[in-house]
């Protein structure tokens, strides 16, 4: 029994003494293309982990390579929400890289547009690629953008608001844009229908007012038509003011 334990601490320590001298034999860089966005490929993330090819990671020991530094290099790249470095015992070096989802493009009338995900994070457009998101512009917009959209709790129910409109198929496709006034009332205009719809503030009536333009879809712009108005009022109680 003992010369069994004795084997086996002596394998086990070889064995260890292997995978601490193994050199990195293939890298495989994994993007996850989530909700058809593709603001950053393989190589984005290959030059971010060797430093625009400053540093070399092939044939490199593992003893010298520190994923957590790797994973911080990553994340430098704003469209980059997680990433996991890893290895494995055959000698390859992981990274696994989830972006950024936007659910608002923030269009302004100075400056660059920006883009907005479903946590309050902003981030710059893309080169590479443009999103099909909500866009938002308007004097709100931009006061919420200087003061620092997370710092400011004003900016809750309007990401909210944003949220509603996103997760929901119809309306993701139906309302394309939003302005919101310097008060912070809000009207949305739509692919389809020349109506432009008031819908106020986002306040404890959100769910009402959501329901209300539900039911201005279902029921009535299949009696009256599409072109029936021009203006669409969600501000008053159990009401749908329709001019």
């Amino acid at each position: 029994m003992l010369i069994s334990v004795g084997l086996m601490l002596i394998l086990f320590s070889f064995a260890n003494s292997k995978q601490g001298d193994m050199r990195v034999k293939n890298t495989d860089v994994t993007v996850t293309q989530s909700y058809d966005n593709y603001f950053i490929d393989q190589q984005d993330v290959i030059g971010l982990m060797t430093n625009s090819g400053e540093d070399v990671l092939d044939k490199e020991s593992f003893k010298k390579i520190k994923f957590k530094k790797l994973e911080k290099q990553i994340k430098q790249n704003l469209f980059v929400e997680d990433v996991e470095v890893f290895r494995d015992v055959k000698g390859t070096l992981y990274a696994k890289v989830q972006q950024r989802k936007p659910i608002v493009r923030i269009a302004r009338s100075f400056g660059y547009d920006f883009y907005l995900d479903a946590k309050g994070n902003i981030f710059p457009m893309s080169q590479k690629f443009t999103a099909r998101v909500l866009i938002a512009e308007g004097p709100f917009m931009n006061k919420l953008l200087l003061k620092g959209f997370k710092k400011d709790k004003t900016y809750l129910p309007y990401l909210e608001f944003m949220k509603r409109i996103e997760k929901d198929e119809f309306l993701s496709a139906q309302i394309h844009q939003i302005s919101i006034d310097e008060l912070g009332r809000i009207k949305m205009y739509q692919q389809v229908g020349q109506q432009v719809i008031e819908f106020g503030y986002p306040d404890e009536n959100l769910d009402k007012k959501f329901k209300k333009l539900q039911l201005f879809y279902e029921r009535i712009l299949p009696n009256k038509g599409w072109n029936a108005y021009t203006r669409v009022n969600l501000n008053f109680e159990n009401q749908i003011i329709c001019e």
